[in-house]
């Protein structure tokens, strides 16, 4: 699976799973369990807010060394779109959008499978007519994550950083290798 794939769904799961401890599930937004991975969210039979995940450019970090053999860093571009309806379809939205921008920064590494994930920009825009009004807020995300692309069916892509230090790296010290922990190095053996 592609790195991109693992990160765009453990989004949708962070931003539409029920909180921890409540009883009725309380969710990060409006939009509840209505969080997709896709280009465009379904309009889910239960109604509006409802959220679409997907991402966008995906490229080789090109301030970072380039390694043949090893991870490269990536910068992705992740869109989150949340449509809200109504009269005041564009205080929803704003609400909608604000309350994901909350959820991101409560976890910016998605449990460790990017080195982080920051807001770029936000745009809005309305659809539709009478009571199918809707505004849509479309929230613009960059994540860096770290990946070394198997050639053919090799295991699939490390989504942490590790680290090793002298003399043990290099392929042979891959067992030496620990994941690094929000920046710290590992320590030394």
């Amino acid at each position: 699976m592609h790195p991109r794939t693992v990160i765009r769904h453990a989004l949708v799961a962070h931003l539409g799973q029920p909180l921890p401890d409540t009883d009725p599930p309380s969710y990060r937004t409006a939009a509840g369990d209505r969080v997709y991975a896709a280009r465009s969210a379904p309009v889910p039979s239960n109604g509006l807010p409802c959220l679409a995940v997907h991402t966008g450019e995906d490229v080789r970090d090109a301030s970072a060394p380039a390694n043949a053999d090893g991870p490269e860093r990536r910068l992705l571009t992740i869109v989150v779109e949340g449509s809200a309806p109504g009269a005041n379809a564009d205080d929803a939205a704003d609400a909608l959008a604000l309350e994901v921008e909350s959820a991101v920064r409560a976890d910016p590494t998605l449990g460790g499978l990017v080195e982080g994930i920051r807001l770029e920009r936000t745009a809005t825009a309305a659809t539709g007519s009478g009571d199918g009004q809707a505004v849509v807020a479309k929230l613009t995300f960059g994540a860096v994550y770290h990946a070394h692309l198997p050639a053919g069916d090799g295991p699939p892509p490390p989504t942490q950083l590790y680290g090793s230090w002298e003399p043990n790296t290099g392929p042979a010290h891959l067992d030496d290798y620990q994941r690094i922990e929000q920046g710290q190095l590992p320590e030394v053996r």
